[in-house]
Order: structure tokens, then C-alpha cells, then sequence
């Protein structure tokens, strides 16, 4: 009994007493051991990119502790120039180096270390214990991602696009050369902060960043590294909040409990616990319903004539973007095979279809003259949707020998397209980011109308009614859009 309470007193010293350091020599000491640092050698691929920090040698820590010894490279804590460049041991003849990532921080992190290991010393975990002395070896996030690109869902792809994002614009280096201790609430909430600043600097435009100027993460990087970036702006509702929110869900998916026990559970991983907890901050998003105000409505159909005769590539992809709800980001970049035209019996069938679906009289329906074929997008379902007799006729007239839907000759003619509906639709008073969009809503609450919640997943291509609440509302009714008169 005496012996027991002995070594447990003895444990409580330990833990009470670790990270007194002995001095400012390269070997740290305390009642648990002591730990080293070491400059290590100037690795060959710095040579190949000079000046370059994620290329430069880290620091190397030998802890030395009773009856064993762990030597680790501290992968986050590269050596600074003039530590490397110190003729001497820079752990005693510069100790009191203060350049970030230097010994200053991973002395501390040394520290910790060494704290885990006396809570498993005190605790008699010696499961524990042997874990720090020998790691578990975890799958790399490179194999991570191959095997999650072979068997996660539909979706996978584009959240492995969104993790690649966080953390390319964030290190400007590939996922693949990840580490697991990157992934960390640190780096989400400097990303954060980093596509807020985009955002307020106009560089996140239509998509993700399609306005991103030359260098433009480089640019927030510095800032961040220089920490010049405002902090999370907890109060201003902004369009890009929802951004965030959306990759940081489908980024952490990845590694999540489902993922693991489903997809990933032949491979070992870590807990992730920074990298998967809540964001300490708050990110105001506008409300999940938006649309255009009656009266703003009024004078966009006022303004149609003008513009079908001043640009009628312009007025088509309005038609189409309102007469079906297609993200026009979706639309812009179809091709001409996308449009199949209608004959007389199969425009006939798709308006007895589109009368029985909405609940309404046939001979209110305009004729239809083409079916567009939208693939799937963003883990929806792909959607046949048809158009009016005149919007089919001016696709006809547009495409020409480019092969796109508009007639655009390439991607950014396209993006161009879709930039100057959102420029008209401002001038006509829509108000918004990406008042384009609001069309989509728009057709969505006349589904909703009509068909209720299940019209507006089967006409959007969501998966689930859920969806509907996003686009549409109970009490709102919008004209149906087919009803206007054909040509």
C-alpha cells in the first residue's frame, strides 16, 4: 500500500514538474527526461528550389527518456535560415531564436510531447506509452484519397476538389504532400479568414474564385503569414459564408465517421480532432430562400423586347436560365447535343406531361420546341427539361460551328455570357451576388406552386423534397413560366 501511494505521488511530481527546462543549452531536461534539438543536414531538394520554406530542412528532436529514446523530425518546424546558417550548434550559440516555426515553437511543442508521455507514465497506460515511443503507422492522406475516389459516393470527386482547395489555398502546395498534422483548426480558420478577404476584395466572382486575379492566393497567404488579415467577420452576411460552410462539410466528410466504417475502414487514420470540431466563430449566411421582388420582375419583362433585338444570345440564355432553373453556371457550359429538337407528337407529349405534373389545362401550356439534357451536378440528379418553341429557335440560329449551346467560341466568351446577364439583371434592380441565380429560385417557387415540394426536386435535380425549402416558399406564388404565349 505505501509503495503504491508512493509511485503515485512520484506521478503527480512528474506531470506537476515537466517543461522546467535546465537552461538554454540544445538539451532540454526534466524530472521525465530530456529531449535535444538538432539541426538537420541540408536536404538535396533544397538545392533544387532555393528559397523556398516548405523545402527546408525541419528541426530533428531526440527525446531521451528512461530506458529509451524516440528521435522524431518535427515536420512543422523548419530550421530559419540563420539557424542553418549558424557556425556553431544554433541550439546553444542562438537560443533564444524567436523566428516563427523555429525553437521558440518547437521547444514548445517538444514539451507537449513529453507531457503525453507522463500522463501515460502516470496513468499506467502503457498502451498508450508504447504509442508515443512507436507511432502507429496511419495511411497516407495521398492513399486516403485514392481509395475514397474508388468508393465514396457519388459526390466523391468534388469532395476531394473542396479539400484540395482548403488546403491548397492555404499552403499553395498539393494535397498529396499533405500531413495529417496540417489538418488542424488553425488551417481551417486561416482559410477562413483568407476567403473572406477574397471575397471582400471582389476576387471570388461567379463560382470559386473565377475572378481570382494572377497570384491572388499568393497574395492572401502573405497576408496571412504576416497576420494582416482581418479576423473572422462574425456580422456581415455574405454569399461566401455559405461557401465555406459547404467545403468545410464536404471536406470533413472525408474522414468522418460514416467514411471510415463505410469506405475507408481498411485503412488506419487519426482522431483529426482540431481538424473535424466546430469552428469556434460564427459565419452569417444570407437565408436559404431568395428571390426576385414582384415589382423588379416587372420591369426585367418590360426590358425583354430591347434586349431580344439588341443581343439575342444575351436574351436566350435569360429564356433558357427561366424556363427551366438550370444553375446557369450548368448551362453555360453545354454544347449543341445537349438540345434535342421536339417533333410534333413528342412536344405534345411533354406538354400533356408538363400539364399533368403542374395541374393545369393544356392549351395554357406555349408550345414546346426542344429538351435540353442537364447532367447531374453537385450529387443531384441529371434532369430533361424542355424548352419554348422560340427559345429552341434561336439556339438553332445561335450554335453555328462553335458546337456550344449559345454559340460561345470558348469557356471564357461563356463566362462572359453569363457575366452580363448578371450585369443586365442589376441594371433591370435585382439585387444580389449572383442575381442569375435567382432565376432558378424563381422557377423553383413556381414548381412549388403547382407540384408542390416533390416538383421542385424532380424539375432541380435534387435528391431530396429538403432542397425545396432552399428555393422556394408555402405562401409565395409566381406565374408559371410556360404560360406566356409561344413566339
Amino acid at each position: 500500500m505505501l509503495v503504491s501511494v508512493w509511485f503515485l505521488l512520484c506521478g503527480f511530481m512528474l506531470i506537476y514538474e515537466i517543461g522546467v527546462s535546465s537552461g538554454a543549452s540544445s538539451a532540454m531536461k526534466n524530472t521525465i527526461g530530456s529531449y535535444h534539438l538538432i539541426r538537420q543536414a541540408k536536404p538535396e531538394s533544397r538545392w533544387k528550389v532555393p528559397g523556398v520554406r516548405e523545402f527546408d530542412p525541419n528541426w530533428v528532436v531526440r527525446f531521451c527518456l528512461p530506458g529509451e529514446q524516440k528521435r522524431v523530425t518535427a515536420r512543422l518546424y523548419p530550421i530559419c535560415p540563420r539557424c542553418l546558417a549558424s557556425e556553431g550548434n544554433p541550439a546553444e550559440v542562438r537560443s533564444n531564436c524567436s523566428a516563427e516555426g523555429c525553437q521558440r515553437d518547437v521547444r514548445r511543442w517538444a514539451d507537449l510531447e513529453l507531457a503525453v508521455y507522463a500522463k501515460a507514465l502516470r496513468e499506467g497506460d502503457m498502451k498508450r506509452k508504447q504509442e508515443w515511443l512507436a507511432p502507429k503507422r496511419y495511411a497516407s492522406i495521398s492513399e486516403v484519397i485514392d481509395v475514397y475516389l474508388q468508393r465514396g459516393p457519388s459526390d466523391r470527386r468534388q469532395r476531394v476538389n473542396m479539400l484540395s482547395a482548403i488546403y491548397e489555398q492555404v499552403t499553395g502546395r498539393e494535397i498529396e504532400r499533405a500531413k495529417w498534422e496540417e489538418l488542424s483548426q488553425k488551417m481551417l480558420m486561416t482559410w477562413a479568414e483568407m476567403r473572406q478577404e477574397a471575397g471582400r476584395r471582389g476576387w471570388l466572382g461567379l463560382g470559386a474564385g473565377k475572378n481570382m486575379p494572377p497570384g491572388g492566393w499568393a497574395v492572401l497567404r502573405g497576408l496571412a503569414a504576416e497576420r494582416r488579415l482581418k479576423a473572422v467577420d462574425e456580422v456581415t452576411v455574405a454569399a461566401w459564408n455559405t461557401t465555406i460552410q459547404t467545403y468545410l462539410v464536404s471536406a470533413r466528410s472525408i474522414f468522418g465517421e460514416k467514411s471510415r466504417l463505410k469506405v475507408l475502414r481498411d485503412l488506419s487514420l487519426p482522431e483529426l480532432g482540431g481538424f473535424m470540431d466546430p469552428l469556434p466563430v460564427e459565419l452569417p449566411c444570407p437565408e436559404g430562400h431568395q428571390e426576385i421582388p414582384d415589382a423588379v420582375m416587372a420591369e426585367v419583362e418590360r426590358r425583354l423586347p430591347s434586349l431580344r433585338a439588341e443581343d439575342v444570345q444575351l436574351y436566350a440564355f435569360f429564356r433558357v436560365c427561366e424556363e427551366t432553373g438550370v444553375r446557369p453556371g450548368t448551362l453555360r457550359a453545354l454544347d449543341t447535343e445537349a438540345l434535342a429538337v421536339l417533333s410534333a407528337d413528342e412536344m405534345s407529349f411533354w406538354k400533356a406531361r408538363m400539364a399533368a405534373d403542374w395541374k393545369m389545362p393544356v392549351d395554357e401550356l406555349c408550345d414546346f420546341g426542344g429538351l435540353l439534357d442537364i447532367p447531374a451536378k453537385k450529387g443531384g440528379h441529371a434532369v430533361k427539361t424542355p424548352v419554348s418553341a422560340e427559345v429552341a429557335g434561336l439556339l438553332r440560329g445561335l450554335a453555328g460551328t462553335s458546337g456550344h449551346l449559345f454559340g460561345c467560341k470558348h469557356k471564357t466568351a461563356a463566362l462572359e455570357l453569363h457575366e452580363r446577364l448578371n450585369v443586365w439583371l442589376r441594371g433591370c434592380g435585382v439585387e444580389g451576388n449572383h442575381v442569375a441565380y435567382l432565376l432558378r429560385h424563381r422557377k423553383a417557387q413556381a414548381l412549388r406552386r403547382f407540384g408542390g415540394k416533390s416538383a421542385v426536386a424532380v424539375g432541380l435535380g435534387h435528391t431530396s423534397e429538403a432542397m425545396a425549402e432552399r428555393y422556394s416558399r408555402e405562401d409565395r406564388v409566381v406565374p408559371a413560366v410556360f404560360t406566356r404565349a409561344a413566339g
